[in-house]
């Protein structure tokens, strides 16, 4: 028979997005993450629902010495359940220690809610893997009246050489696992029966354990229990291959030998196949799931099998080997789990990787087609973390789809326990909303909105087929960008790309509008009203007319779209009242001011509104008084839809002397926005500060949780004197950002009052080809997209016992202090190690930045068997003629060697 099997690769098209694909409803946006010990690795390996919807997860949690069982038990809506274990160190969680180290693999719930799980443990008599069954009472106790005579009740182990993979309980109450054994270095499958008690059941096989060899080597890794009671399993037999094995046993443990082959059937696919899951259908056929190899990849591979052991050739009838069908998704992917759902349909879950794992959930009809209802062609991938992998699915009374395996923490990089839950039906969507096909746009400016299936995922908007922004959709799905740039009369192409995390387009949609209304003048009719300081009036200005007086008297007729063209003068007004979609442009730049003189008491010169422009002015905020003051005000989401645009922004308060406290800004964004690649909300603009005395000085700040980007501008604070916090640029919310692309960036102060350019106080401050003219940043971390300088300082060998200090280049250490004085101010915002061996268990290395003579913050420690380090959460400012060292310390009996460090620097 040729075994060549149609493999269909859909990777472009993944839905690898948080999306309305996952239950907001679940844990944070359908993702459910928990570490159960700190520094250690777990997994689930096994999910099963109570009656009452709570999920119960089976696993390990391992560190360098054991593993241990750990149960969880989540609500339905992903908390722990904290009435399970309340006694324990986590409510909601159990873990158990059998023998030396112990794995739980599958789990079962009975009719009255007890939990059975299965693994295997370490015997501490002779150090053999025993099959392992424990019973858990529904508060998360050990149930002792499960092998209440044994050494410890509540826990069975079995035969040396062994381990159960999976779990079912039978129509009797008994307990039917399945596994492997090893024999003379040989390893067959392994169905073991216990009765509810815990003993072995003398009915099957008058032992209660029914061994079976197929081939040189073959596992059980799934278990079914038809209704007649006849016991299916699944794993793997090898011959000339590894191939997909499925056994079938009678009630009593014989071979059934209506089925396959004397109750055996092997199928050879690819290079190498394994059955990772089984299933029973509504028609009795049996499918399975698993993965083959071809060309060194895994791939996800079904096959279905009639109920007397046959390929069901109705199964991807059209494919080169009906009754089998393989899924190749990025370089490589694996079945771990499946479940038929009330349609029919056959959902699998595993992994996929290609740069990393991520979880892998498809659906498949019940021909073996992929279901295009569901995610991206039948498909959706989740990232999480630094990689995740699922091992077990079921599938909810809701028709929810939920995933158990783990994910690699980003953060410490061990394993922890993670959950995904997906919505019954999941298409993908996007759409532009604010703005119609072949529509007619009567301004000049505009901005493009919509909604989409993708929550919280990249959307690039394309204008006349050229990017022009880059944006992140709400958790609803919905998504904004900023203004255009000044778009020509005529006809206008507009088209919405949902992407994937690997930048792959899912979804588009595009349509056209027309620009007829032309602005090339201050006397341009139209949607225009024009303000004149000398020759307007405010009683007889219009639309399209007469000049007003007042800026704000033109804003009262202003409405969305309309442009207030600012004649050469001084306008003596603040603008709180801005209607959304206005543009208020200068003549010129420094002839149209906008100004707020000698205020004495708290002020905001301007404040924006949604998809507003402030173009060519001169804005200034000055007091003479302590009073806060506020240059331009950023609420909602402003940051993203509206700008300023070659404006000189001032704000001063020098004047009020060095003895008071005030807190001067001279932009404030207060908002949510959170800007996309291309939006920026200042534009050839200087915004500049000038303060004294004591309080904040910001040029910006950014406090709430939203995103401010500048292009090309000047922004400074500077005081003359007091004890003030002088910063240019400062974020201090965990959620807010600040970009600065090609700018400049200043704070200033010449007295005993903080300064620095920037401060990421909290949040995250990114500097893309910009400069710090201080070259301070509060000592805190920031970003930088361009490549860092370094420095690069080694030790070759296997380092010192006692403190040394690395030297240039690839030296040996020394127990002399080798010092670099450095040319110009600088500062230094990472250090990272690497090493060729590791310190070894129990040991550690210390490497710590030295500023003349002293340690400074910035220090990285590797323990144990790890070989790398990083330290990039502070900064250290140094100044032409300091001197910077790195000192090395170990402790214990270290093997550490061949140390490399490098010191990044901007």
């Amino acid at each position: 028979m040729n075994k060549k099997i149609l493999q269909i690769t859909l990777f472009s098209f993944l839905c690898i997005f948080k999306s309305k694909c996952l239950d907001s409803t679940f844990g944070n946006a359908g993702i459910v993450t928990k570490q159960i010990i700190a520094n250690n690795n777990a997994q689930i390996n096994d999910i099963q629902l109570q009656t009452d919807g709570k999920i119960v997860a089976a696993g390990f949690v391992s560190s360098s010495t054991n593993s241990m069982f750990v149960i969880a038990r989540y609500n339905t809506d992903g908390s722990l359940d904290s009435s399970f274990n309340t006694t324990g160190s986590i409510p909601g969680i159990v873990t158990t220690l059998i023998g030396t180290s112990c794995q739980a693999n599958c789990l079962a719930i009975q009719p009255d809610g007890k939990i059975v799980v299965g693994g295997y443990s370490i015997s501490p008599i002779n150090n053999s893997s025993l099959l392992t069954i424990a019973r858990y009472n529904i508060d998360g106790s050990l149930d002792t009246s499960f092998n209440s005579s044994g050494s410890v009740p509540g826990i069975v182990t079995g035969q040396d050489n062994s381990n159960i993979n999976a779990i079912q309980i039978d129509a009797s109450g008994n307990i039917v696992g399945a596994g492997a054994f090893v024999s003379n270095g040989t390893s067959g499958m392994l169905i073991s029966r216990y009765t509810s008690s815990g003993v072995l059941d003398s009915t099957f096989n008058s032992t209660g354990i029914v061994t079976t060899l197929i081939g040189a080597q073959s596992a059980a890794n799934s278990i079914a229990i038809q209704a007649n009671g006849n016991i299916v399993v699944g794993g793997f037999g090898s011959s000339n291959v590894t191939q997909f094995t499925v056994a079938r046993f009678n009630n009593d443990g014989s071979n059934d030998t209506t089925f396959g082959n004397n109750g055996i059937a092997n199928t050879s696919i690819g290079n190498l196949a394994i059955i990772n899951s089984l299933a029973i259908d509504n028609s009795g056929n049996i499918v399975v799931a698993g993965s083959s190899k071809f060309n060194n990849n895994d791939i996800i591979t079904l096959a279905r099998y009639t109920s007397i052991g046959n390929l069901d050739t109705t199964f991807n009838s059209t494919g080169t080997t009906p009754g089998i069908l393989t899924q190749l998704i990025g370089d490589s992917s694996r079945a771990e789990s499946l479940s038929i759902d009330v349609s029919g349909n056959i959902v699998i879950s595993g992994y996929t990787n290609s740069d990393f794992l991520n979880f892998c959930v498809a659906r498949f009809n019940s021909s073996g087609a992929l279901d295009t209802t569901f995610g991206t062609n039948g498909i959706i991938t989740t990232s999480i973390g630094n990689g995740a992998r699922a091992n077990a699915i079921l599938i909810d009374n809701n028709g929810k789809i939920l995933s158990g395996g783990f994910e690699i923490d980003p953060t410490s990089g061990n394993q922890f326990f993670a959950l995904v839950r997906y919505n019954k039906n999941n298409t993908n969507s996007i759409s532009i909303t604010n703005l119609t096909d072949n529509s007619t746009i009567t301004k000049k400016f505009i901005s493009f909105s919509g909604t989409s299936s993708g929550n919280n995922s990249t959307v690039n908007v394309y204008l006349d087929g050229s990017i022009f922004a880059t944006v992140t959709t709400d958790g609803s799905g919905n998504w904004s960008t900023g203004l255009t740039s000044l778009l020509a009369d005529g006809t206008h192409l507009v088209r919405a790309d949902l992407l994937d995390n690997l930048n792959n387009i899912i979804i588009s949609a595009g349509l056209s509008f027309t620009i007829n209304t032309s602005i090339v003048s201050a006397f341009a009719v139209g949607s225009t009203l024009r303000v004149d300081s000398v020759f307007g009036n405010d009683s007889n200005g219009t639309k399209n007319g007469p000049p007003f007086a007042t800026i704000n008297a033109a804003l009262n007729q202003a409405v969305s779209g309309d442009t207030v063209w600012i004649f050469p003068g001084t306008y003596n007004e603040n603008i709180s009242n801005m209607p959304q979609g206005i543009t208020i442009r200068g003549m010129a730049t420094s002839q149209c001011i906008i100004q707020q003189a000698n205020v004495t008491q708290p002020t905001d010169l301007i404040t924006m509104n949604e998809n507003c422009s402030l173009e060519c002015l001169k804005l200034n905020l000055t007091s003479n008084n302590h009073v806060q003051l506020r240059g331009v005000v950023f609420p909602g989401t402003t940051s993203v839809t509206s700008r300023i645009l070659e404006c000189n922004l001032s704000v001063n308060n020098s004047a009020a002397g060095t003895s008071g406290t005030s807190n001067v800004y001279g932009i404030h964004s207060t908002g949510t926005g959170q800007p996309g690649t291309f939006v920026q909300a200042a534009v050839f603009s200087f915004i500049l500060v000038n303060s004294a005395g004591a309080g904040n000085k910001r040029g910006i700040l950014i406090d709430q949780a939203n995103g401010f980007k500048a292009f090309q501008s000047v922004i400074g604070a500077n005081s003359i004197g007091g004890t003030g916090s002088v910063i240019g640029v400062e974020t201090n919310n965990a959620s807010a950002n600040f970009t600065a692309v090609e700018s400049i960036v200043e704070g200033f102060s010449p007295t005993a009052g903080t300064y620095a350019d920037i401060s990421q106080t909290a949040g995250i401050i990114t500097l893309s080809g910009s400069n710090l003219i201080t070259i301070t940043a509060n000592s805190n971390p920031f970003t930088l997209v361009q490549y860092p300088k370094n420095f690069i300082f080694a030790d070759s060998g296997i380092i010192a016992p006692t403190t040394t200090f690395l030297r240039p280049g690839t030296a040996t250490a020394t127990a002399n202090e080798m010092q670099l004085r450095v040319s110009q101010a600088m500062i230094v915002k990472a250090l990272s190690i690497r090493l060729a061996n590791a310190p070894g268990t129990g040991n550690s290395v210390t490497w710590t930045v030295r500023k003349n003579g002293s340690n400074t913050a910035i220090a990285v420690t590797i323990t144990d068997t790890n070989t790398t380090g990083l330290f990039n959460s502070a900064s250290v400012n140094f100044a032409a003629g300091d001197l910077i060292s790195i000192s090395q310390v170990p402790s214990g009996a270290n093997s550490a060697s061949d140390v490399m460090a490098v010191v990044d620097f901007f």
